[in-house]
């Protein structure tokens, strides 16, 4: 037979929507057999030239995703 799984799609959609609403990038998602979640980042480099309403309109960008 084989094993119930301890997680759930929505689960790991939940962790990845959470980390993008942050403004991270996901670079990689492990579970583990005990049904932990690990997920990978990249930070976002940050562009200093922007003007104040465009890094907040990308940050509005990021919450929506």
């Amino acid at each position: 037979m084989t094993e119930r799984t301890v997680f759930k799609q929505s689960d790991v959609t939940r962790a990845q929507k959470a980390t993008i609403a942050a403004g991270l990038h996901v670079a990689r998602t492990e579970i583990s057999p005990d049904g932990r979640i690990v997920i990978y980042h990249d930070t976002p480099a940050i562009n200093d030239n922007l003007s104040p309403y465009e890094k907040w309109k990308a940050e509005q960008n990021a919450r929506q995703a």
